[in-house]
């Protein structure tokens, strides 16, 4: 017998002190996670990578991408980028050769990134989140991860689009 699933949902969010577009030009492209690269998962930093699993732009629905997280690694799947509400979705569909980078399973997950403008000054509201499934026996110990993980990736998303260029 299986143990039971639950589903967790986590979010993190920042504020960068660019105006919205200019934020969302530089998040916009999945197949360009630079600004990724590396998150605390248990208090220790882990260097993450990305690339491109087909030679699409990484604008295009329905593309995928490898993530390398530390030792273990996902295939990321994009299922929505809507450059009006400044938003994109993406899901894990694998973990190449069982190499799931977290303490629990990591199941029917999806991970939004959305961006608002701020209505007082120049700035964007950046939020990351997402939903997944896993066993209930391991529920606190990965939303834990992932709140670490996230606020770890909302500094790296805020410095990524704050940066000169």
């Amino acid at each position: 017998m299986s143990a039971p699933l639950v589903l967790c949902n986590i979010s993190s969010s920042c504020l960068a002190g660019v105006p919205l577009e200019e934020a969302w030009e530089q998040l916009r492209d999945f197949g360009n996670a630079d600004w990724a690269s590396g998150v605390d998962l248990s208090g220790e930093f882990i260097p993450v990578t990305s690339y491109m699993l087909e030679a699409v732009p990484g604008s295009t629905v329905g593309a995928h991408r490898h993530v390398d997280v530390g030792h273990g690694a996902m295939v990321e799947r994009l299922v929505s980028l809507n450059d009006y509400e400044h938003s994109m979705a993406w899901s894990v569909v694998s973990h190449p050769n069982n190499t799931n980078p977290f303490p629990g399973s990591y199941l029917n997950s999806l991970v939004h990134l959305s961006l608002k403008p701020v209505s007082m000054g120049n700035a964007t509201f950046i939020k990351l989140s997402s939903s997944f499934s896993t066993e209930a026996s391991h529920k606190e110990l990965m939303e834990t991860t992932f709140r670490r993980l996230y606020d770890s990736a909302v500094i790296n998303v805020q410095r990524w689009v704050c940066r000169p260029h």
